[in-house]
């Protein structure tokens, strides 16, 4: 009984027991319907808010794409356009209809085209930006788009398309077109003012070097000393004229910033006196006073770029000459300053001409410029020299200026700085100047000017001048001075003097003291032989150099003149044996000129007449140089050279070749010595060069 009490319990316990877990069962599971349930709204919603999200995103990009300034389309990896905006549709003159789903080729030339597709593909392999500039025509127009090309990748990074923004640089592309045309035509003028400048060098050069030429082997010759003094003007013309030539040719150097200096020696006393006298034939043509005074204290040994300093000086004097009718032009230096290594020189040109009015004196150191616009016909010029005057001085680290009053005349300064050089202090040995020192000289010279810088010179040597402005004077002081005992012993005097014929004063003051000894002051038309006949014991010629002067002093009162080392003359022998030349020249002046030096100096030489002919000759004769002009007919001096080398690659000779030319623009050596020339001598040839240069390349063969 109890066994079954216990045995009904347990299963009505059992039976509640699987009621109780069947009924939480059903109620877990409503509960987690319900939780199922309130996940799938919560997912509905989130689902809501993202697609709502991306929505806003997605209207947010079309709206910026849409009214962006620029052009933008967006493609697939197959090249068809999924996206474009309001922009690109205006480009295209289509509507967005019209364009998406289609390709480059619906709107392009197939070369275009293929163009723009190779632009997409390189973007899809590489994931990389691409800008460039890309042309193409609408509306039968030619545009110019700015074009960057950038992958458009999806959310786990793979590029699926690409996306390119456009904008229109057709104006800034037109203008960067138009100005590279403008610097290619500038170029190309400026290749052919450089071709222009250096036809005009070989054209001018080729007359200068027979006038220098010629003239040098004239020097060589017995000359009466006239006959030389006027050889030696030329000379010092022509020289003054190359250096002119020179100036033009450099002035686009120095518009270019190209033009370098020389830092050399040189005696500023003699460059001065040669180029005044270089000048002066021009002052006394028009009856005009040229003169220079240099202050004691200037040093004389300086070290600088001569060859400019004298172009500077022959700008400023030529121009001062050329604007003056009547008067004067006076060159004077000072110094400015001074250390124990470098000076700072003063120059002024003072003249007595026409004067430039205030408003132009800024302006005429501008290119072209004149102080009026009738002087360049009246006058002449180019109006560049002073230009050139300003940019030297400049790069000399001087400054430049004018004063002027019109009608009165004009006075240009300049500064420049130079390194001091070796000073020879033996050039006026002590004997000289103990003879000389105390002694009584009368000058005679109408000038004013030039009495003051002749007392200051004399006055330097230690001799006691005193000056008068006419002959009657000089005879009135030469009568008074041997009344008290104490006669002049020297007298320095102009011979063209007014209402005189040259050498009629010596004559007159020979009569009042017949045992004076005398020094003639000459122009370039007196003449010298006259003047000796007259009296003179020495004669110096206008502007009076201060050497030239010295000498003349030393030598009228028969003191023994100061040995010069002697200079190498022309006819000097050459180091080297006698050669067999071949010369190739097409100017029968410049044959006859070279055919006189070389045969002078002992060679033997045999005459082409132009490159071709060069050639053949060289082929059948053996010949020790070759002097080769570069500008001939037929076959230039450059082909004619190249020929020849290339002929002995096969023979294994070598015959020494010489450039000898009218060619002497910047880079003109480098292609004489690229096109296999040994050595380049510039015409006009001067004799030491053309030995050198010689002697250089025969020395040890």
């Amino acid at each position: 009984m109890i066994a079954l009490l216990y045995s009904n319990r347990v299963r009505c316990a059992t039976a509640r027991g699987t009621s109780l877990i069947r009924a939480i069962r059903n109620t877990l599971a409503r509960l987690f319907g319900l939780i199922k349930l309130f996940g799938r709204y919560l997912q509905s919603l989130h689902d809501a808010s993202i697609e709502s999200a991306l929505k806003d995103s997605q209207s947010l990009y079309a709206s910026l794409v849409e009214h962006l300034p620029v052009a933008v389309l967006r493609k697939d990896t197959q090249g068809r356009i999924v996206l474009v905006n309001k922009s690109f549709c205006d480009l295209v003159r289509q509507s967005a209809e019209q364009i998406i789903g289609k390709s480059d080729y619906d709107f392009f030339p197939k070369l275009l085209a293929d163009q723009y597709q190779a632009s997409d593909k390189r973007v899809i392999e590489t994931g990389e930006l691409l800008e460039k500039v890309e042309e193409i025509e609408i509306d039968g127009r030619v545009r110019y788009l700015q074009v960057v090309r950038s992958p458009v990748r999806n959310s786990v990074g793979r590029v699926i398309g690409i996306q390119a923004l456009l904008w229109d640089v057709t104006e800034r592309s037109l203008s960067i077109k138009a100005l590279r045309e403008a610097k290619e035509t500038a170029e190309a003028a400026n290749q052919a003012k450089s071709e222009f400048l250096a036809n005009m060098s070989h054209e001018i050069r080729t007359p200068m070097n027979a006038v220098i030429g010629m003239s040098e082997l004239l020097r060589d010759t017995d000359l009466s000393p006239s006959q030389r003094e006027y050889v030696e003007t030329i000379l010092d013309s022509g020289e003054s004229l190359l250096g002119i030539i020179n100036d033009i040719l450099d002035f686009s150097k120095i518009e270019a910033g190209r033009l370098s200096l020389e830092c050399a020696p040189f005696l500023l006393r003699e460059l001065i006196g040669d180029t005044m006298r270089s000048l002066a034939i021009r002052a006394h043509g028009k009856g005009l006073e040229l003169a220079y005074q240099i202050a004691p204290q200037v040093p004389d040994a300086l070290i600088g770029d001569e060859g400019r300093l004298r172009q500077i000086i022959v700008n400023l004097v030529g121009n001062a000459i050329k604007f003056t009718k009547q008067g004067e032009v006076v060159l004077t230096i000072e110094v400015d300053s001074r250390d124990s290594n470098a000076v700072v020189l003063q120059f002024a040109i003072s003249d007595t001409g026409v004067g430039i009015p205030p408003h132009k004196c800024e302006a005429i150191f501008d290119a072209f410029e004149q102080a009026d616009s009738t002087m360049t016909r009246r006058f002449g010029g180019t109006g560049l020299g002073l230009t050139i005057s300003s940019r030297l001085v400049d790069m000399m680290n001087g400054q430049i200026s004018v004063e002027s009053t019109v009608g009165k005349g004009s006075t240009f300064h300049f500064s420049v700085g130079l390194r001091l050089g070796h000073e020879d202090n033996d050039t006026f040995p002590s004997n000289q100047r103990r003879r000389l020192r105390g002694m009584q000289v009368l000058v005679v010279d109408d000038n004013a000017t030039s009495r003051q810088i002749l007392e200051a010179m004399l006055a330097n040597w230690g001799l006691k001048p005193t000056a008068v402005s006419s002959v009657d004077d000089a005879c009135d002081r030469l009568g008074e001075a041997i009344q008290r005992g104490r006669p002049f012993q020297l007298l320095v005097c102009d011979v063209a003097m007014p209402e005189t014929d040259g050498v009629t004063p010596l004559e007159k003051v020979r009569q009042t003291n017949p045992d004076i000894v005398m020094v003639a002051m000459l122009t370039a038309g007196d003449d010298i032989d006259r003047a000796h006949r007259r009296g003179a014991s020495a004669c110096v010629f206008k502007p009076v150099k201060q050497s030239d002067l010295l000498k003349a002093i030393l030598s009228a009162l028969a003191i023994e003149v100061i040995e010069q080392e002697p200079a190498t003359t022309t006819t000097e022998a050459f180091r080297v044996r006698p050669l067999r030349i071949l010369l190739a020249e097409d100017s029968v002046t410049n044959q006859k000129l070279a055919q006189g030096l070389l045969q002078r100096w002992g060679h033997s030489l045999a005459i082409a007449n132009n490159g071709a002919e060069a050639v053949r000759m060289s082929e059948v004769n053996e010949y020790d140089l070759i002097l080769m002009d570069v500008q001939m007919p037929e076959m230039d001096g450059l082909q004619a050279t190249a020929a020849i080398r290339a002929r002995e690659q096969t023979t294994g000779t070598h015959t020494p070749i010489v450039a000898l030319t009218a060619h002497a623009m910047k880079g003109d050596r480098d292609k004489c010595l690229a096109a296999g020339m040994d050595g380049y001598v510039a015409k006009p040839i001067r004799l030491r060069e053309l030995q050198a240069a010689i002697e250089n390349l025969i020395r040890g063969r």
